[in-house]
């Protein structure tokens, strides 16, 4: 099994009536984020007493399944929908970076702009997303989801990921793409656990995908990049 992984307490990570901060700063990629991941928590700080402030990266104008959307009347609306949030939360008004949809990076410039924000607003806490790659599985479709394991570290950066069996063992595999070597891994199951990393060596992964393309009953993967997506068919 992987170093990488590393085993829970059973349940997962979980932690009950954290103190609550003066101040905190929700630093979400998308309107909405922050409510689906943390509401509950941000609304009970905020009664009792924390000024809680979100910051929204991006502008929301991919979160549509319209083709024929405006996107200047899509981040309109995802703004009125995080301000309303934000109230009903008792939070103050949101910040917006109004980054594109989709294309957010980790860059100087991006970063410069998050750290500005930091030091105006000087939260007590940050609340941000997990850049863990988290694995379930699913003993009974009818139970909850038993919390499998995680993978650390080495999948901070991963920006989606996939499943299908790779390997043609029978299992389920995990392919991942990670911006920040510019590579996409592949984790083979093993038994209970899944094996080291193999990384595929392509620039700039932003998403991957597994499925039959050619008809062959072998799976292929697609990566997609910024402008292009490439297609590795397997080989029968």
């Amino acid at each position: 099994m992987s170093d990488l992984v590393d085993p829970l307490p059973p349940g997962g990570p979980t932690s009950r009536d954290l103190p609550t901060p003066d101040r905190a700063l929700v630093i979400v990629a998308h309107p909405d984020d922050a409510e689906f991941q943390a509401g509950a928590t941000l609304a009970k700080w905020a009664a009792a007493g924390c000024r809680v402030t979100h910051l929204v990266l991006t502008d929301g104008s991919k979160g549509t399944w319209d083709p024929d959307q405006d996107p200047a009347a899509l981040v309109a609306a995802r703004h009125d929908e995080q301000r309303a949030a934000a109230t009903v939360l008792g939070a103050e008004d949101p910040i917006f970076l109004d980054l594109i949809d989709g294309e957010l990076v980790s860059g100087i410039v991006e970063r410069g702009r998050v750290a500005e924000v930091i030091r105006r607003v000087r939260p007590d806490v940050v609340v941000g997303h997990d850049g863990r790659a988290f694995l379930y599985r699913y003993d009974d479709l009818l139970e909850a989801p038993v919390f499998d394991q995680i993978l650390g570290e080495a999948v901070t950066g991963a920006v989606t990921t996939a499943i299908g069996d790779i390997d043609r063992d029978g299992d389920a595999d995990l392919v991942l793409a990670r911006r920040g070597d510019n590579a996409v891994l592949v984790y083979a199951r093993e038994g209970n656990g899944y094996a080291d990393a193999t990384p595929l060596l392509i620039a700039d992964p932003a998403g991957v995908a597994v499925g039959h393309v050619d008809g062959d009953c072998v799976l292929d993967l697609a990566v997609m990049r910024t402008q292009t997506v490439g297609l590795f068919l397997g080989d029968p």
